[in-house]
């Protein structure tokens, strides 16, 4: 989210959609996460979120550096796979309505097509 504002420095407006994008946004985080294997998860939050380095990460959980690596290379597939589900369900959700519309014309003529048969 960028934050914009005429206010002077350090201040900044944030108005509804910017709060509702914001709320969307960490919920689909979130269930990204909770498709990661407890491991990855944790990996995948210190390196991503929190920035640290992975020698860190390596030594804070008494993992070697190769596992920490692979251990990130999975959760970040996992983060994608689960973004990549959650905008098709999204685009799903949203076209749902328009394609029955479209397809209503041709379930009718089909219906007909039974009923004289």
């Amino acid at each position: 989210m960028i934050l914009t504002g005429s206010r002077g420095p350090g201040t900044a407006r944030v108005g509804p959609a910017d709060g509702v994008a914001a709320r969307e946004s960490a919920r689909h985080l979130q269930a990204a996460l909770d498709t990661m294997e407890p491991g990855h998860r944790a990996v995948f939050i210190l390196f991503e979120l929190e920035g640290e380095p992975c020698d860190s990460i390596a030594a804070g959980l008494g993992l070697p550096v190769g596992t920490v690596y692979s251990r990130l290379h999975a959760a970040r597939r996992a983060f994608r796979e689960s973004v990549t589900r959650s905008e098709r369900r999204a685009q799903r959700d949203d076209g749902e309505p328009r394609r029955r519309m479209r397809e209503a014309p041709v379930l009718r003529e089909s219906l007909r097509a039974k009923e004289s048969a």
